[in-house]
């Protein structure tokens, strides 16, 4: 098969594109599992930071006139649901690779093992809920603010160390599993 080929030679995104593009498989499939390989793209391409190509996809999802009757569950409507959420943090010009300002702020580097356990919380677990993709909106309405206040003195960043994130990053590492470096977050 040629997008096995092609995924071999040059990677994912080639693949993906060729079925996009030579296939246009999104116009014929008529059925959930298209919406739900709409929403895989789209969350490919936000986490590669790609937000022109993430877009396009939760935006064809969005648009779909899909409609599957077996549908128990409510897997279209949450399918729906998740690709406006996304768009919506797309359009957030802070939602590229970090977006964690307070912690960012307090820690003065985005790329510390802390900071790192903190996105992949977001990106893992608040991310796959629509309460905590609503927080995680709220969080980047108010935080930008919060954290340049908190980024300007030493003791702030101290006592927001000490007294909120060590204990967050704690429990959620101890909750959901932290391997040795803090660097993902495990099931």
């Amino acid at each position: 098969m040629k997008a096995r080929s092609i995924q071999n030679k040059e990677g994912v995104d080639a693949a993906i594109s060729y079925i996009h593009q030579k296939l246009q498989l999104f116009d014929y499939l008529h059925s959930s599992p298209m919406l739900h390989l709409l929403l895989e793209l789209g969350n490919h391409y936000a986490e590669k930071d790609n937000k022109e190509l993430a877009s396009v996809f939760y935006r064809k999802l969005l648009e779909s006139e899909v409609r599957d009757p077996v549908d128990e569950a409510g897997w279209e409507s949450d399918a729906r649901q998740m690709a406006e959420d996304n768009l919506k943090l797309l359009k957030q010009p802070s939602v590229a690779k970090s977006g964690c300002f307070i912690a960012t702020a307090v820690y003065d580097a985005s790329d510390t093992p802390e900071v790192e356990v903190l996105r992949h919380f977001r990106d893992e677990v608040l991310l796959s809920s629509t309460t905590g993709r609503k927080l995680v909106s709220l969080y980047y309405l108010f935080s930008p603010h919060i954290a340049t206040l908190i980024g300007k003195s030493i003791i702030a960043k101290s006592v927001v160390r000490t007294v909120f994130l060590k204990p967050f990053i704690w429990l959620i590492s101890s909750n959901k599993g932290v391997n040795n470096n803090g660097r993902e977050l495990l099931r």
